[in-house]
């Protein structure tokens, strides 16, 4: 979908989503609906096709298949999608789907994430992670000197590291899952000023979960317990759009920077950031993770201990700018991933190795993550 909607002041977007289930993400909606058009079936019977339509100055194709419009259906599962030539036949069939559904679909999305909750949900909640211990053993997954087929292979390890546990989210599920939280956090970040964010998207910046909810934004770091910073980015706070304009402006040159300056221009952003009570340390690091996933690291108490036995940067300085004679950073500790072979020269090898690359700074997360009971 993120492909599609890039598009979108480009070429003409239409849609048509089902909502059976909670299958489909309120946010994907939303952002569907500020790129395109979009209409909402919300009577019977259930509305379950799958169909691409690609219209072209000469003709219409249609894909037709069993992959749904997700980073699984594309990129992850085995699917089949036929092209069909005779794209205007199925077009015909969408106009009049299109044509019997309702315009306004701006009270059915409230009412859909008012009442929305996540499709898989087992195991416990996050949250009250200690600061686990740091082990070697899982150090010994991504080495120093590591290439980027050992960083895929360290992540179908913390995959299954995961799976295996009591939890309910997984590493790179269409559930709750990093990839999951990675991808919505940043399609938030950087679509604009932030000004209309809603509650929802708040609490997926901030990774707050509600008690057994089961959604997983909190994985990447909860902020649960940075009090000023919730004040600041709620929108239901009246006075909090200002502070979130500047938040997301002081983000832009992390956004656009590139490769060899990222590591000075997000250790100025915390600095700038830390200016706004409430947004140092953990928090402008979560925010640096999601605008910049190939490159950020989330600096959080699950994370931290392993991170510094990982890249050498004493924890307590992880998540601070550099500054003069300092013992560390989080300058630093970007400054040693670039050295290693998976982060500065990805090699993707499928669509779905190409996703992981798009990701891999905060993928970290997944695997110097600390979990205890």
């Amino acid at each position: 979908m993120d492909i599609i909607l890039q598009r979108a002041e480009t070429v003409s977007l239409r849609a048509i989503v089902g909502i059976a289930g909670w299958a489909t993400h309120p946010s994907a909606l939303r952002r569907f609906a500020r790129a395109g058009q979009l209409r909402i079936p919300t009577k019977a019977p259930l509305f379950h096709p799958k169909v691409v339509l690609f219209h072209m100055p000469d003709r219409t194709i249609a894909w037709i298949g069993s992959a749904n419009l997700t980073r699984s259906g594309y990129q992850q599962n085995l699917e089949i999608m036929f092209e069909v030539d005779r794209g205007d036949e199925v077009k015909s069939w969408f106009d009049a789907v299109w044509s019997s559904l309702p315009y306004e679909i701006g009270d059915v999305i409230d009412k859909y994430e008012q009442e929305w909750r996540p499709e898989k949900a087992f195991g416990d909640p996050i949250g009250g992670l200690a600061e686990a211990e740091p082990s070697p053993e899982r150090l010994r997954l991504l080495p120093d000197g590591a290439d980027w087929a050992t960083f895929v292979e360290a992540i179908g390890t913390a995959n299954r590291f995961w799976k295996g546990k009591d939890v309910y989210w997984t590493v790179d599920g269409e559930g709750p899952s990093w990839l999951t939280t990675i991808n919505l956090g940043n399609s938030i970040l950087t679509r604009g000023d932030l000004t209309d964010l809603t509650y929802l998207e708040y609490r997926i910046l901030l990774g707050i979960e509600f008690e057994r909810e089961h959604s997983g934004y909190g994985l990447l770091g909860s902020m649960k317990g940075a009090g000023r910073a919730k004040e600041a980015f709620n929108p239901t706070n009246g006075q909090s759009a200002k502070v979130r304009r500047r938040v997301r402006r002081l983000l832009q040159p992390v956004i656009d920077s590139g490769f060899d300056g990222f590591p000075d221009v997000a250790s100025k952003f915390i600095g700038n950031v830390s200016d706004i009570e409430g947004f140092a340390g953990s928090v402008s690091t979560r925010l640096i993770a999601l605008a910049r996933p190939d490159l950020g690291v989330s600096v959080n108490a699950g994370s931290r201990a392993m991170l510094e036995l990982y890249s050498g940067v004493p924890a307590s300085t992880l998540s601070k700018p550099r500054r003069p004679r300092a013992s560390g950073s989080y300058a630093a500790l970007l400054e040693y991933l670039q050295a290693q072979p998976w982060y500065h020269s990805p090699d993707p090898r499928s669509p779905y190795e190409q996703m992981l690359a798009s990701c891999r700074g905060a993928l970290i997360d997944a695997i110097a993550y600390g979990y205890e009971r």
